[in-house]
């Protein structure tokens, strides 16, 4: 017969067979561990807190283990760590239009702001040399800088990676997490003087030329985050190793 188990520390709950009451299992929601029991107390070390002294599982109960441990989405990792600090209110209006009804949002963010400040002091002084056309040119240089910048937009849901950019043709690729075959992580000198970092994500669709301009150099099945936090973006696919 099922029975219903509720996790003690966020009240996630899940129906499991009788025959597992007085196991450990794993919490999809936080991930943490819980003993399987109709009345569950958080386990604790010494009123800590913490659940470092959780019981060694003997091989039935780590076979139970495992299999609580399957229950979690790819991106459950990831989104323990964002998804009560977004909203859907805060994205761009042209990413808003194409999010499914729910879907979950672990990492919404442009570029680093630095990245775009040292781009405009380059774009500056690069005007200089264009001697009397100077304030026009370097008009145009801030404005293209600005809006390529503000334009790019990089959001991971629970199921998709979404990427905006262009300049004043705005471009929206979207990939499935779970078609994600590699990782790279690209430094250029930018990045190098900011302490930020590239990465490429390539799926088992890559192959061919981009369609668009604002996917130059990119083939179909491969997308790219400039100018980010490389920490902020690889935990939200450590989930995809679970799959």
């Amino acid at each position: 017969m099922n029975v219903e188990v509720c996790c003690p520390d966020c009240g996630w709950t899940v129906s499991v067979d009788e025959a597992h009451l007085g196991k450990t299992g794993r919490c999809k929601s936080c991930n943490s561990r819980f003993k399987l029991e109709l009345q569950t107390t958080p386990i604790t070390d010494a009123g800590s807190g913490e659940l470092d002294s959780l019981p060694t599982l003997s091989e039935p109960e780590a076979e139970t283990e495992s299999r609580f441990s399957s229950f979690q989405s790819p991106q459950s990792v990831g989104s323990r760590r964002k998804r009560n600090q977004l909203s859907t209110h805060d994205l761009p209006p042209k990413i808003r239009e194409i999010l499914w009804d729910n879907e979950e949002l672990i990492y919404a963010s442009r570029p680093e702001k630095n990245a775009l400040i040292i781009k405009m002091i380059i774009g500056g002084f690069l005007s200089l040399f264009s001697l009397y056309l100077f304030p026009v040119v370097l008009l145009i240089v801030l404005l293209v800088t600005y809006f390529s910048w503000k334009n790019q937009y990089y959001l991971v849901t629970a199921e998709r990676t979404i990427i905006s950019k262009g300049i004043f043709n705005v471009a929206i690729k979207a990939i499935f997490n779970r078609h994600i075959i590699m990782i790279s992580v690209n430094t250029g000198t930018i990045d190098r003087w900011l302490g930020l970092n590239s990465i490429q994500l390539a799926t088992s669709a890559q192959g061919g030329a981009g369609g668009v301009m604002a996917n130059f150099g990119l083939s179909k099945g491969c997308v790219e985050l400039k100018y980010v936090k490389v920490g902020d973006i690889i935990h939200c696919y450590e989930g995809l190793r679970l799959s």
